[in-house]
């Protein structure tokens, strides 16, 4: 609302009426009224006014004091004078009887008694959708301007509380990140917005809330996960390692799974039920934080939850979020929805991933840039040097009893081996039975210290586990557990076999167990990870080469214990591994984290050159996505075109991939007719390109290679479409004739004003000299990805390219980052925007 006070959204009229004054409170739907505004969606202009579009269901946030009112809501006729409408004012219905609209304004009256002393009020409109946009859009009402006249007098004693919202809502960077609070998804006309519960309602989600002692307003971190953190499971001991103080934290959780055992932190928040809709958990998050919003947050998602709460406090407050994913509840999983977990990358700093494995399945689904954090470990607990057995042994069964005795204090004489000790979870029934009949009668025993004893899944097979060779002790933790591990001569680690039947695929193939940094680095004895070498604890092993991996198999096993039992064999591991221990150390991995943050990036790439070149998963179909667009990046450039008044007819998108490039593109220009040209198209992931031809509309799909010339030619079959993980597979394709861009341009009587986007794995000035006629006719702007180091002999550097597009008769208007190296992070690749010379002369000139 516009008033007279310091806040400049507000702007108040005072007129004398009798021996009162009356006000006048105005709130435009420009877009400095973002703050105000709930399910709005961007302005838009006509007849020079500014007006927004609401959606079905919309919500207007109104800051004034108590009083009987006249309130006018101006639609300038855009959908006509009648339409079905709902009306509530808080959570009161205004009946149809009370309102009236003559010439495109709605007018109805308000009472004191209907406000809600000592917050903001709440104007709810729900009018039935109308379609837009091919369905891209659902619209609800034009919304020009909302007007409050006073017809009463008004409360003396009013506190404003979000004065402070809306003055940190337009601090530094606010204002470009401009959104709707609810996202880009229109909500169901049956959402009961109007029937948020406000702050003095006696059944409000306020209230909630668990606080705790603590200087609240010194809390600019807040850590979200899906439960408590505590020791009792592994998230909740990692981010332990990882923030030691927790004093000046604020942490939720969305679920109570340890009656509320937690660790002791600044403020806590809980959400009160796993059923909440969207628009209440907004609720919570700005009654959680309105009063000292936190500036970055850590999420650790498990749920759906944790997501909309990051998104939540992105949207209202800009906080810088974190995004770590330890575990898989969306590829393999259904816990989140692809389209949510999109949308929480999109509004996310940084975006990190517990292994390269999980790393590479999700940039295969996500187009954002993503880094590795691996498990880390408390310094303390690190072996300094490697523990080894006394080389003049003559045994090395001997030489680990001794061993045994030093660190524990107990006589093992009468024990024919040292016991190995399982490490980690075992997730599923099948893996316990196979674990039974691989160390039975392998003349091998093991300790097992489970974290939940009276909970493992024994089943049928609980009452033989002795007989089969395997203790079940008491859990250990701390230094307790430490001594325990440097004490015994290898670890077991379960894992998944990664078979058709397998039903915790995604635990077993992305996820790394903390257990295996920690038993290295804390121990540096050997693991035998039992299952898949695909698993990713597998990988770990082999990579850095601290074990052996081997199926669920009795002789296999006895073989592999046998060999890692003889002394030079364990020296080698542990050596290896207490070289390797220190990179995992979780010193300062709080401002690690938080620095990151901030610039966007790794502070350091200590973890990404650790897992530099990790072996590709062989078995996640279809070709990896191109890492070389930022949905935000690419939205603001194609915008600026858009500002300049350069809106095409056609976009030709060449190197289409999935067609991931295009739906963005196609947000921006609706309009558009869209040609996709990709020639390898069939082997990205379907579900990705049938979710994005949705959002495209008119587009026109060509499978087709495109060069400088027509016919075979053997750069562009084996160099040209191929990115160095993929080229084993796709150089033995075959992908038929190649066609120029002239030709088919021509074929589909494409015409201009036309857009070219080009990002063709380093075949781009191939492109361009087979589409010159095209080019110089119809195009005028075009899209070029560039590497600055061409990989192929042949391809263009990027100085070759501007002489090229000079002449073409293109200017350089604009650029962006494209790719970094993740070891090195020096830069691969730039995105460039040309505009013929002529248009920008034109520009220039007016």
């Amino acid at each position: 609302m516009k008033s007279n006070s310091t806040d400049p959204l507000l702007d108040a009229q005072v007129s004398e009426r009798g021996d009162q004054q009356a006000k006048r409170f105005l709130l435009e739907f420009d877009d400095q009224a973002a703050f105000h505004l709930v399910n709005f969606y961007e302005p838009e202009t006509v007849d020079g006014e500014d007006f927004r579009w609401s959606e079905p269901v919309a919500m207007v946030r109104l800051d004034v004091p108590p009083s009987d009112y006249e309130i006018t809501i101006e639609t300038g006729l855009l959908r006509g004078l009648t339409f079905p409408l709902k009306i509530f004012w808080n959570d009161q219905h205004i009946s149809k009887k009370a309102i009236r609209i003559t010439e495109g304004q709605i007018v109805f009256s308000v009472s004191r008694e209907m406000f809600i002393r000592n917050d903001e009020q709440r104007l709810t409109l729900i009018c039935k959708p109308l379609n837009a946009e091919q369905g891209r859009r659902q619209l609800g009402i034009p919304v020009k301007w909302v007007q409050m006249t006073q017809t009463g007098a008004s409360e003396p004693e009013f506190a404003n509380p979000t004065k402070t919202r809306s003055r940190f809502w337009r601090r530094k960077h606010s204002k470009s990140r401009i959104k709707k609070i609810l996202g880009m998804k229109t909500p169901s006309p049956e959402l009961p917005i109007w029937e948020m519960k406000l702050p003095d309602s006696p059944t409000s989600l306020k209230n909630v809330a668990e606080v705790d002692c603590g200087d609240v307003h010194g809390c600019e971190t807040v850590i979200v996960s899906s439960v408590e953190i505590n020791s009792r499971h592994g998230t909740g001991l990692l981010i332990q390692y990882m923030f030691e103080d927790f004093s000046r934290i604020t942490t939720v959780s969305s679920r109570r799974r340890f009656h509320n055992d937690r660790i002791r932190s600044a403020r806590h928040f809980e959400v009160p039920c796993d059923e909440l809709q969207r628009h209440e958990l907004y609720e919570l998050v700005l009654d959680w934080f309105k009063a000292s919003p936190p500036k970055r947050a850590y999420v650790v998602p498990y749920y759906k939850t944790e997501l909309i709460v990051a998104i939540a406090l992105a949207d209202l407050f800009g906080t810088e979020i974190c995004l770590h994913i330890m575990d898989d509840q969306c590829l393999y999983e259904e816990e989140i929805p692809m389209d949510l977990l999109d949308e929480s990358m999109n509004k996310s700093a940084l975006i990190l991933l517990i292994s390269p494995e999980m790393r590479e399945a999700y940039q295969q689904r996500f187009e954002h840039r993503m880094y590795i954090l691996p498990p880390v470990v408390p310094e303390n607990m690190i072996l300094n040097g490697p523990l080894v057995a006394s080389e003049t042994s003559k045994s090395s069964s001997r030489g680990w009893r001794q061993l045994f005795e030093t660190f524990t204090g107990r006589d093992q004489k009468q024990e024919a081996e040292p016991r190995g000790i399982i490490i980690g979870n075992i997730w599923d029934e099948k893996w316990l039975a196979k674990l039974q009949q691989t160390i039975r009668g392998s003349g091998f025993e093991v300790d097992w210290y489970s974290n939940n004893p009276d909970k493992v899944k024994l089943s049928t097979h609980g009452c033989n586990l002795v007989d089969c060779g395997i203790h079940v002790k008491k859990p250990l933790w701390g230094q307790e557990l430490v001594a325990e591990l440097r004490s015994r001569p290898y670890a077991i680690m379960p894992s998944g076999m990664l078979g058709p039947d397998e039903v915790q695929e995604s635990l077993a193939r992305l996820s790394l167990p903390s257990r295996i940094p920690f038993v290295m680095s804390v121990s540096n004895m050997p693991i035998v990870v039992l299952g898949s070498p695909e698993t990713a604890a597998g990988k770990f092993v082999q990579r850095f080469d601290l074990g052996a991996v081997i199926d669920y198999d009795q002789k296999q096993f006895s073989r592999a214990v046998g060999r890692i039992m003889e002394d030079a064999i364990q020296q080698d591991i542990r050596q290896r591994a207490a070289k390797l221990a220190p990179t995992f150390s979780a010193t300062n991995m709080s401002k690690w984290i938080l620095d990151s943050t901030g610039l966007h990036q790794p502070v350091d790439n200590r973890f990404e050159s650790v897992f530099a070149g990790q072996v590709s998963n062989k078995n996640l179909p279809g070709i990896s996505r191109r890492s070389n667009w930022n949905k935000e990046e690419l939205r603001t450039m194609l915008s600026r075109l858009k500002d300049h008044d350069l809106i095409p007819e056609t976009v030709v998108d060449v190197g289409s991939g999935d067609g991931a490039w295009s739906s963005v593109a196609a947000g921006v220009f609706p309009d558009a007719k869209f040609v996709l040209i990709e020639p390898l198209r069939s082997h990205y992931s379907q579900e990705d390109r049938k979710q994005f031809a949705k959002t495209i509309g008119n587009a026109d799909e060509l499978q087709l290679p495109v060069g400088d010339s027509q016919g075979r030619n053997e750069f562009s079959l084996n160099d040209v479409f191929v990115s160095d993980s993929d080229s084993n597979q796709i150089n033995r394709l075959s992908l038929g004739e190649c066609l120029t861009l002239d030709s088919v341009a021509k074929e589909k009587e494409l015409s201009g004003p036309a857009l070219l986007k080009i990002d063709s794995r380093c075949a781009e000035s191939f492109v361009l000299a087979g589409g010159a006629e095209f080019i110089k006719s119809c195009v005028d702007s075009l899209i070029l990805t560039v590497d600055l180091l061409p990989k192929r002999a042949k391809a263009k550097s990027y100085g070759e390219f501007l002489i090229q597009m000079n002449s073409l008769g293109f200017q350089l208007i604009d650029e962006s980052e494209a790719m970094r190296c993740p070891t090195t992070n020096i830069l691969l690749s730039k995105n460039l925007v040309f505009v013929k010379r002529e248009i920008t002369q034109k520009q220039l000139a007016a």
